[in-house]
C-alpha cells in the first residue's frame, strides 16, 4: 500500500505523487516486490481539492486523462500547458497510468522518444515544484558551496588520489551523459545552456568532451579513466553551469507566467529550457562521473545555513520572482528538507541534493524502465484514490504561558539534566519562531495507518464507511510506501499502532522534527502513549539545542532525501543522442501504427474523444 509525501497537500506537490512514491519502491532495493503492487492507494485532502465534494471519506474516482499523443511540438506543450493549474489529483494520476500503459506497448527502439515526449507534460504541470526546489535558500547554499571550489585545488586532490577513486561505483558509468554532452554540443544547444547559465566567459569543455567522444567506441566497462586530473574541473564546470542554468530558467517560466496576458509562444520556450536544462541535469546525476567528484570535493563542502542565504542569493543570481507561497525563505521550512542526520558523508548529502533537483526526470526513467518491461509480472499498478474530511488544525495557538507549563513539565520528569527555561525561550525568540501560526499538516503514512486501523474494528453493519473499509481490506497493508523517509513522529505512531504485528513498515526514519497534526480519529490510548514518547524527545531535542548554541558548531540544514533510482546502469545498449532519439519518435506520430507493437483501440479513442473536448 502505497500513498503521497508528507507535507503540504498543495496541487503541486500532488503532482509528484505517482513519479515519487513508485520510484522511491523501485530504487531502495525492493525492485524485486513490484511484481506483488497490485495497487497503489493515495490519500489527498479535499481541504485543497476544491473540486471535489466528498463525504467523509471516498473512493474520488477515475479522473479524466490528459494523455494524448501530438505530433507538433509545440501544440504537444500547448495542450500541456492548457491544463488548469489546479486541475484535480485524479486527472493526474489518470494521465501517469495512461503513460505507463502506452509506454508497455511502445516499440522498443521509440521508448526513449516516447519517454522524452512525457517529460513534456511533468515540465508544464509541475514546474512550480521543480521552481520551489532549486529557488531554496538551501539550494542556493549548495550551489554557492560547490561554485567555491577551484581549480587547482581539485586537480591536486584528485592527482593524489587518483587509484582510489578510479576504483569507485564501478555498477555507475557514464555513456548516458557522454552521448547527452556531445550531442548537445553539435546541434548547439549546449551553447544556449551555457549562454542561459552565464557561465560561458573563459569555460573550457574540451578535456571532457575529447574523454566523451573517445567514449563512443568504447565498451562499457571501459570508461573507468574518463574522470582524472585532466577533466575533473571541465566535468565541475559543467555541473555548476547546467544547476545554474536549471534555476535560472526555471525563474524565467516562473516570471512568464505571472504576467497577466500569458504569451503562449514565450512559456512554450521557456519550458523548452527547462526540459532541455533538467535533462541533462538528470544524466549527471545518473552519472558515475558526479559521484566521484563529490568524493574528489568532499574536504570543501559543508551544510548551507540560513545566515548566509544573502551571500548564497548573489551568487546563484536567479531571478527574483514572488515566492511568498513557498517558504524559500522560511530556515524551518520543509519545501525541500533534505534530513541530514549527522552519519552520512557529505558528498553523500550533496549526491541526494542534486538528485533532488533532477528527480522528476529520474523517476520518470524509474517508472517507465520497470513498468514498461515486457515481463507479465510487472504490470502497471491501479491506483487508488480517497479522501478523509479533517477539520481545520484544531491546535490552539502555542502561547508563551503555554510553552513555559510544557518546560517546567519536562524538567519536572527529567531531573537528571535540568535546563535554564529563560534561556530555551530565548532561543526559540531569537530564532523567530511564531508561537501563534502553529501549522501542523497530517503526514500521508499516519493516515494510511490509521485508517487501516479503523477500517479494522469497524462493525460489520457499519454504513458510513463502507467504502473506506472495502478499499483498505482489499490491499496489502504491509507495506506503506513514501517517496522520503518517515518523520520521528510517523515513526513512533507507527510503532504504536504496529504493536506486536509485523504491519506498517517504512523505508527508514530521519531525525528532523516538523509540526505534524494527529489525526482526530486516533483513540486516547495512543494520543497518552504519544505524549509520553515526544517528552523525551522534545527533553533531548532541547538539550541538543543548548549544546550548540554554547559552541561553534551549528546543526545540519533541514533539508530531504531523494534517493531514487539514477538508471545510469553498466547493462544499457548503446545510445543514440537525445535529439536523434526524440525525432525518430516524434516522426512516427502520424502513424500509431508504428508507434505501438499492439495498438490499443480503447486508449486511443480516449485520446481522440478528450482532443476534441479541448478543441470544443
Amino acid at each position: 500500500m502505497g500513498e503521497t509525501t508528507a507535507g503540504e497537500p498543495s496541487p503541486t506537490t500532488q503532482e509528484q505523487l505517482v513519479s515519487a512514491n513508485a520510484a522511491a519502491l523501485i530504487s531502495d532495493g525492493l525492485g524485486d516486490l513490484t511484481s506483488r503492487i497490485a495497487n497503489i492507494a493515495a490519500v489527498i485532502n479535499p481541504k485543497k481539492e476544491h473540486n471535489h465534494d466528498f463525504p467523509d471519506d471516498t473512493h474520488s474516482g477515475d479522473g479524466q486523462s490528459h494523455y494524448t499523443l501530438v505530433q507538433d511540438d509545440n501544440q504537444a506543450w500547448a495542450s500541456f500547458l492548457g491544463i488548469p493549474e489546479h486541475d484535480p489529483l485524479s486527472n493526474h494520476v489518470c494521465t501517469v497510468v495512461d503513460y505507463l500503459k502506452a509506454h508497455k506497448r511502445v516499440r522498443l527502439e521509440l521508448r526513449w522518444g516516447h519517454q522524452e515526449y512525457f517529460s513534456k507534460y511533468l515540465v508544464a504541470r509541475c514546474w512550480r515544484k521543480m521552481h520551489a526546489r532549486i529557488n531554496c535558500w538551501s539550494s542556493h547554499g549548495y550551489i554557492f558551496i560547490l561554485g567555491r571550489i577551484r581549480n587547482e585545488e581539485l586537480r591536486n586532490v584528485v592527482s593524489t588520489n587518483s587509484h582510489k577513486i578510479s576504483t569507485k561505483f564501478t555498477d555507475r558509468h557514464n555513456r548516458e551523459l557522454a552521448v547527452t554532452v556531445t550531442g548537445m554540443v553539435e546541434n548547439g544547444s549546449m551553447k544556449s545552456l551555457l549562454e542561459l547559465s552565464r557561465c560561458s566567459n573563459g569555460w573550457d569543455f574540451t578535456p571532457l568532451l575529447t574523454s566523451f567522444n573517445r567514449m563512443k567506441n568504447d565498451q562499457p566497462h571501459e570508461d573507468d579513466s574518463v574522470y582524472d586530473q585532466t577533466t575533473c574541473f571541465a566535468f565541475h564546470q559543467l555541473l555548476i553551469a547546467t544547476i545554474l542554468a536549471y534555476g535560472k530558467a526555471l525563474g524565467a517560466l516562473s516570471k512568464a507566467s505571472e504576467r497577466t496576458q500569458r504569451n503562449m509562444e514565450d512559456l512554450v520556450t521557456k519550458c523548452g529550457s527547462v526540459q532541455l536544462c533538467g535533462n541533462l541535469l538528470s544524466k549527471i546525476a545518473s552519472s558515475r562521473m558526479l559521484r566521484q567528484h563529490l568524493i574528489a570535493c568532499k574536504a570543501f563542502l559543508s551544510i548551507p545555513t540560513f545566515d548566509g542565504s544573502d551571500t548564497y542569493r548573489r551568487y546563484t543570481k536567479f531571478p527574483v520572482v514572488d515566492d511568498s507561497s513557498s517558504l524559500v525563505g522560511d530556515p524551518n521550512s520543509a519545501v525541500e528538507d533534505i534530513d541530514v542526520e549527522g552519519d552520512e558523508s557529505l558528498n553523500t548529502v550533496f549526491l541526494q541534493w542534486v538528485c533532488l533537483q533532477a528527480s522528476y526526470w529520474l523517476d520518470l526513467a524509474a517508472l517507465s524502465r520497470t513498468f514498461g518491461s515486457s515481463d507479465p509480472a510487472q504490470q502497471v499498478p491501479e491506483i487508488i484514490l480517497f479522501a478523509v474530511k479533517h477539520t481545520e488544525s484544531g491546535i490552539k495557538p502555542l502561547l508563551r504561558d503555554s510553552l513555559k507549563t510544557t518546560l517546567n513539565d519536562l524538567i519536572g520528569h527529567n531531573c537528571d539534566h535540568p535546563f535554564d527555561i529563560d534561556k530555551v525561550r530565548g532561543i526559540i525568540q531569537e530564532k523567530g519562531v511564531d508561537l501563534r501560526e502553529y501549522i501542523g499538516p497530517i503526514h500521508c503514512e499516519i493516515i494510511m495507518a490509521s485508517l487501516a486501523i479503523l477500517a479494522d474494528n469497524l462493525p460489520a453493519a457499519d454504513t458510513k464507511y463502507a467504502v473506506l473499509a472495502n478499499l483498505i481490506r482489499s490491499m496489502d497493508q504491509n507495506f506503506i510506501v513514501v517517496s522520503k523517509r518517515c518523520c520521528p513522529i510517523c515513526w513512533e505512531l507507527l510503532d504504536i499502532l504496529r504493536g506486536e504485528t509485523d504491519r506498517f513498515r517504512v523505508r527508514g526514519r530521519h531525525a528532523t522534527l516538523f509540526p505534524v497534526e494527529l489525526p482526530e480519529w486516533l483513540s486516547p490510548g495512543v494520543m497518552d502513549e504519544m505524549i509520553i514518547r515526544f517528552q523525551e524527545i522534545l527533553y533531548d531535542e532541547i538539550l541538543h539545542m543548548l549544546k550548540f548554541e554554547t559552541s561553534d558548531n551549528r546543526p545540519p540544514s533541514r533539508q530531504s532525501i531523494s534517493n531514487l533510482s539514477t538508471g545510469s546502469h553498466t547493462n544499457e545498449t548503446p545510445l543514440q543522442t537525445d535529439k536523434i532519439r526524440m525525432n525518430n519518435f516524434m516522426a512516427q506520430l502520424g502513424d500509431k501504427g508504428n508507434l505501438f507493437n499492439e495498438p490499443d483501440k480503447e486508449l486511443r479513442d480516449s485520446s481522440e474523444s478528450l482532443a476534441k473536448d479541448k478543441a470544443g
